[in-house]
């Protein structure tokens, strides 16, 4: 059930988060104590409204798996990083689930299964530009080095803080177990270069 309620939170914030300012949420708790959240009124019951207002720069970024090659015809990635560094100060961590603004947990690895089918990865940017424009580009790279994921967004600032997550979803049938590279740069200077393990 506890799985269900997460797929529900993460299925509403999907839909919502990319348009609209706030969004209405009904939570209420049946016969038996289980909670329950829908974005449609119960009419049998009297529920709590929720409204989930947006007062950050808080992005989705969608799963786009795009693949350049495939094994038969592989040809290693040529991109190289900017020199310059940023110095936003950031925080960067892989989860398994997205509990509507924060990460479900702090992974150092990711098993990919049946049941595990995609994770996230997430960065928090702290003492950003109030007011200003930022270009956010997030690239994956898989253990043999080919680019998987690359997608660039451009986000206005808020508030002093923006978060991220991306949701991604390896094909066991073409990307490579292993050492997994997360290449983020903001404002065309690197961010970070991240390695971790994406096991199949």
């Amino acid at each position: 059930m506890q799985k269900l309620f997460a797929n529900i939170f993460i299925f509403l914030i999907l839909q919502f988060s990319i348009c609209v300012a706030h969004a209405e949420i009904y939570k209420w708790v049946d016969e038996d104590g289980k909670t329950h959240f829908s974005d449609t009124k119960p009419i049998d019951t009297n529920p709590e409204e929720i409204k989930l207002k947006i007062t950050n720069s808080i992005n989705f970024l969608t799963d786009e798996h795009d693949h350049t090659t495939n094994n038969n015809n592989f040809r290693k990635d040529t991109y190289r990083l900017p020199n310059t560094v940023s110095k936003v100060p950031f925080r960067f961590i892989l989860t398994s689930r997205m509990n509507v603004t924060e990460p479900m947990e702090r992974l150092g690895s990711i098993n990919i299964n049946i049941k595990q089918k995609s994770f996230y990865a997430y960065v928090k940017l702290t003492g950003v530009d109030l007011g200003k424009d930022y270009k956010f580009r997030i690239r994956v790279l898989d253990a043999k080095g080919e680019l998987m994921f690359d997608q660039s967004r451009k986000y206005h600032s808020k508030t002093n803080s923006m978060w991220f997550a991306a949701r991604i979803s390896p094909n066991i049938n073409i990307d490579s177990s292993g050492q997994w590279t997360f290449q983020v740069t903001l404002n065309d200077e690197k961010l970070f270069v991240e390695r971790r393990a994406i096991n199949f």
